[in-house]
């Protein structure tokens, strides 16, 4: 959906659900190495790649809009 709405005239609602998705995944806790099992798991796998592409995203759409990243971490 993001890519979608970056596509259209609706960039800034992208950035929000952008930052609502990277809320929801550091609440989770897909942030902390400790929270993954020992062994290969699919649902901590997709949670993994989802907080890293959300954060992805959140860099770039900062960048674009002129706004802050929801994390946190200015460059």
């Amino acid at each position: 959906m993001v890519q979608f709405l970056r596509g259209t005239t609706c960039t800034a609602v992208s950035w929000l659900f952008v930052s609502i998705g990277l809320r929801k995944a550091q609440d989770r806790g897909a942030h902390r190495l400790k929270v993954y099992r020992n062994y290969p798991n699919a649902d901590d796998e997709l949670w993994k790649r989802a907080f890293w592409s959300l954060l992805a995203f959140d860099h770039i759409l900062g960048a674009s809009l002129g706004r802050g990243i929801a994390t946190g971490q200015e460059e």
